[in-house]
């Protein structure tokens, strides 16, 4: 199994132009951002691909190139999504020829291109391929690395389809883990329902842990 570092020149997240006038490279994103900023920004990016599934539409095209991070009138880091133009309802996929696969896509979305937008609906892409995608992204903002991939596989999906093992870094916590371990699920029915239901379980898991160590955290006081 092969761990490989993100290379600098490659983009995680690209600040606007009209803030920053540079780029920053995914292995930095765990050195430049707090751990619960980085969470923050991804809670604010579910809830946006939620409104836009909510309305039917997938994106089919999150990768780091199309989150962007401005700064609002209060000085919050805001994340902002582009790359619509590739999206499309559900209902009714784009043609297989208009889709580029990259290392975010989905496995259901490289068997859709595989084979010419013939395969059945049930492996078709869905919102749920658009969570497969941002749990690649979470993931490798935490770590600064890509995923644990086989040593003749280039891509997380290139492995799911052969059949081998996608690992995690123990660079990410558990409870992290936990949440991304099912976002990127190979089979898109057994990941989350949805990312109001991602936002939930993450959520609940930050406020249990917190409350189990706050008795520990008192007495030191």
């Amino acid at each position: 199994m092969k761990e490989q570092k993100i290379q600098s020149a490659s983009v995680c997240l690209r600040f606007n132009p009209e803030v920053h006038k540079e780029a920053v490279p995914a292995s930095r994103v765990s050195e430049l951002f707090e751990q619960n900023m980085i969470d923050a920004c991804m809670i604010e990016i579910m809830e946006a691909l939620q409104m836009l599934h909510e309305s039917g539409i997938v994106h089919a095209d999150i990768r780091p190139e199309n989150i962007y991070l401005s700064l609002s009138s209060e000085g919050d880091i805001v994340p902002v999504i582009t790359g619509l133009e590739k999206s499309f309802p559900q209902r009714q996929p784009r043609p297989y020829e208009e889709i580029s696969l990259n290392r975010y896509s989905a496995p259901e979305t490289a068997l859709y291109v595989k084979h010419k937008g013939g395969w059945s609906s049930a492996q078709r892409i869905t919102v749920a391929s658009d969570q497969y995608s941002l749990g690649i992204l979470w993931y490798e903002m935490l770590s600064g690395r890509m995923l644990t991939l086989p040593p003749e596989c280039s891509t997380p999906y290139e492995a799911v389809l052969k059949g081998k093992d996608v690992s995690l870094s123990s660079k990410v916590d558990r409870l992290h883990r936990s949440v991304l371990s099912r976002m990127l699920e190979p089979e898109p029915e057994n990941r989350y329902k949805d990312m109001k239901e991602i936002i939930l379980d993450f959520t609940t898991a930050v406020n249990a842990e917190e409350n189990f160590h706050q008795p520990a955290e008192a007495l030191m006081r």
